[in-house]
């Protein structure tokens, strides 16, 4: 007789990072899904997906995160994916000022295609380590996180700091509006995440209701 394999709940959602060209999009998500920071991180040219499993608030989180190339020509392959995501990080890069200014622009972008009320929302401000080349000052950081009414959390993909707060702050954003899709899952590996996702967990899903948003927006290239 074969043994059922024990079942779990894993709730997905879908994540998009965006943002001016090399900002550090690429080497931000690979310190988060892989824990590496590789300094000569290829360009990336379109849409680039990884998925990295956490544990929060005593849940089984998926996380189908799309990193986008930042060049003007590729922007638009990044508006058709403002519909069909539950968060977007918006990321500049606290040396490039003019990175920084952009953020307006992106703003504007995502508010024009979809209702940021009805998502979770958040700007990074990346490359904290490049503290004698900063050109984005405490103030500035203030000044947009006040005028957006977007939380603004500065980070380090280089030195792993606040890449993990990120995505819990997004996290939170998205489970109090209560979006993503929830599946059981078959458990490959029985040793489970450490809280706040600094180890993944393979697993098997199958798909078996759906809880939370209506299943036809999330017919992309995510959901894999």
């Amino acid at each position: 007789m074969t043994e059922n394999k024990p079942k779990k709940e894993i709730l997905l959602y879908k994540v998009l990072i965006i943002g001016n060209s090399t900002v550090g999009k690429t080497s931000f998500l690979l310190r988060f899904c892989d824990g590496k920071f590789e300094p000569e991180s290829l360009t990336t040219i379109g849409v680039d997906i990884k998925k990295k499993f956490i544990k929060r608030n005593d849940k089984n989180i998926q996380l189908n995160i799309c990193d986008t190339a930042g060049q003007e020509k590729f922007r638009a392959i990044a508006k058709n994916y403002y519909k069909n995501v539950d968060g977007i990080i918006i990321m500049y890069d606290i040396s490039s000022e003019k990175s920084f200014q952009d953020i307006k622009n992106w703003i504007d972008s995502i508010t024009n295609n979809v209702d940021v009320s009805k998502i979770g929302l958040i700007i990074a401000g990346n490359k904290i380590d490049l503290t004698d080349k900063r050109q984005v000052n405490e103030d500035m950081r203030k000044s947009l996180e006040k005028k957006q009414n977007i939380k603004v959390i500065e980070t380090s993909a280089k030195d792993n700091i606040n890449v993990n707060e990120i995505f819990i702050e997004l996290v939170d954003q998205m489970e109090k509006l209560g979006l993503g899709v929830l599946y059981h899952s078959s458990i490959d590996n029985e040793n489970d995440d450490d809280e706040d996702g600094v180890n993944g967990v393979k697993l098997k899903r199958e798909k078996t209701k759906k809880n939370y948003k209506n299943e036809k927006n999330h017919n992309c290239c995510l959901r894999k």
